[in-house]
C-alpha cells in the first residue's frame, strides 16, 4: 500500500512536468507564429513624382546670368557682395510630413575659402549736445576709422556659403559635418559671399537636395554648380 502510493505520487509529478512541457511548447509555437505574422515595414518612395530640385540664381540679385554651353553659371560682379541660389523642390507624399512640415534639406558647401588679413570700417561720431534731424535723431559730426589688423592669426578661413572650420569642429566624429544647410522648404535660398576680386575666378559651390530627413526611404541628389564671375 506505501509502495503504491509512492508510484502513484511519481506518475502525478510526472504527468504535471510533461503537461508544463507541453504548455512551454505551444507557448513558443504560438510566441513563432505571431513573429513570422509581424513584416517590416516598407517605405514609399517619399516623392509624388520623381525628386527633382531645380536650381537657379537669382535674376534680380544677379541681372542676365546665364548658364553656357559647358553648363557653367555665369554671374556679372554688379557691386552686391552676395549672390543667391534657390532652390525648387519636387513635392513629398503626406507620410513625410510632421505637423504639416516638409521633411526635406538642402546642404551647401565650396572650394572657395576667404582670409581676412585686416577690416577696416568707419563708425559715426556724435555730439551729446549736437543738433538732432526732424525726427529727433542725432545728427553725426563726423567719422572714426578703426582698423583691425592681424585678423588671420585670430580666426579660422571663412567658406563663401558662410562656415569656418574652427576649434569646436569634431574631426573624430563619425561623419564630421560642413557647409550649412535649409530645411523644411521646398524653396529654400542661400546667399553665398561675393567680392570684386573673384571677378574672373571660378567658384564651385556642391548642393545636396535631401527628400525626407528623417526616418524612411530618402533619396538624394547632387549638384556641382560651377560659377564664373564677369
Amino acid at each position: 500500500m506505501y509502495l503504491y502510493t509512492i508510484i502513484k505520487h511519481l506518475n502525478k509529478i510526472k504527468v504535471m512536468k510533461n503537461l508544463k512541457l507541453l504548455s512551454l511548447s505551444l507557448l513558443l509555437s504560438l510566441s513563432l507564429s505571431f513573429s513570422g505574422c509581424l513584416k517590416e515595414k516598407v517605405w514609399p518612395y517619399p516623392c509624388l513624382g520623381k525628386c527633382i530640385n531645380n536650381i537657379t540664381i537669382d535674376q534680380m540679385v544677379s541681372p542676365n546670368n546665364y548658364i553656357d554651353e559647358n553648363g557653367f553659371y555665369h554671374i556679372e560682379w554688379v557691386g552686391l557682395k552676395y549672390f543667391t541660389i534657390q532652390n525648387d523642390m519636387s513635392k513629398l507624399i503626406p507620410e513625410y510630413y510632421i505637423n504639416g512640415v516638409p521633411l526635406v534639406g538642402v546642404g551647401y558647401d565650396s572650394d572657395t575659402w576667404l582670409l581676412f588679413d585686416e577690416i577696416t570700417f568707419h563708425v559715426p561720431i556724435y555730439n551729446m549736445f549736437g543738433n538732432t534731424n526732424t525726427w529727433d535723431q542725432p545728427i553725426s559730426v563726423g567719422n572714426d576709422t578703426i582698423t583691425l589688423d592681424n585678423i588671420a592669426q585670430n580666426h579660422a578661413p571663412l567658406n563663401i556659403v558662410g562656415y569656418q572650420i574652427n576649434k569646436s569642429v569634431c574631426y573624430t566624429c563619425p561623419v564630421p559635418t560642413f557647409g550649412t544647410s535649409t530645411r523644411y522648404s521646398y524653396k529654400g535660398r542661400k546667399m553665398v559671399y561675393l567680392r570684386e576680386s573673384m571677378v574672373g575666378d571660378t567658384l564651385m559651390v556642391v548642393v545636396d537636395s535631401w527628400w525626407n530627413i528623417d526616418l524612411g526611404d530618402s533619396f538624394h541628389q547632387e549638384d556641382i554648380l560651377n560659377i564664373v564671375v564677369d
